[in-house]
């Protein structure tokens, strides 16, 4: 069974950059594939820039050398510096079975990212903090719970 992934942003939680360590989020990725060798996993980064897309290809070579027993269940793209509504297009066109969005992205733009992913149908996992207003909040989990989705 195929997992996807699709992953906005590629800074500190996702890549470690601006650390000295390998980030938080696809180091777990990694670990499950390896926990759950059932599972094929197609993670989608979305990058907004070359140079963030640039980093996560470095990152991802790196990681892939640490990983080579689990790597071969992991297929990996990286999109480079889309809009809302490509991304719309992007995600539709790859959706397929389990699909689920995690959001690590500049605070500011979490509820947009949110909103679009709820409104394709996806799980949704995001840093801290969910949102910037309590009214934004309440109107997504509501979104989320009239959907029965994980948001």
């Amino acid at each position: 069974m195929t997992i996807q992934i699709f992953i906005f942003g590629t800074g500190m939680y996702v890549t470690g950059r601006g650390t000295s360590g390998l980030g938080t989020i696809f180091p777990a990725l990694v670990q499950y594939a390896r926990d759950k060798p059932q599972y094929q996993l197609e993670v989608i980064f979305f990058a907004t820039t070359q140079g963030s897309a640039d980093i996560c290809e470095s990152y991802l070579s790196a990681i892939e050398k640490k990983a080579k027993d689990v790597f071969c269940r992991i297929n990996v793209e990286v999109v480079v510096g889309v809009a809302d509504h490509q991304i719309t297009d992007i995600v539709t066109r790859k959706q397929q079975g389990l699909s689920l969005a995690i959001v690590a992205v500049p605070d500011r733009m979490h509820y947009p990212l949110i909103n679009i992913c709820a409104d394709l149908g996806l799980h949704v996992l995001t840093v801290k903090p969910f949102v910037e207003t309590v009214e934004q909040a309440r109107s997504l989990i509501k979104k989320f719970k009239d959907m029965l989705k994980l948001g």
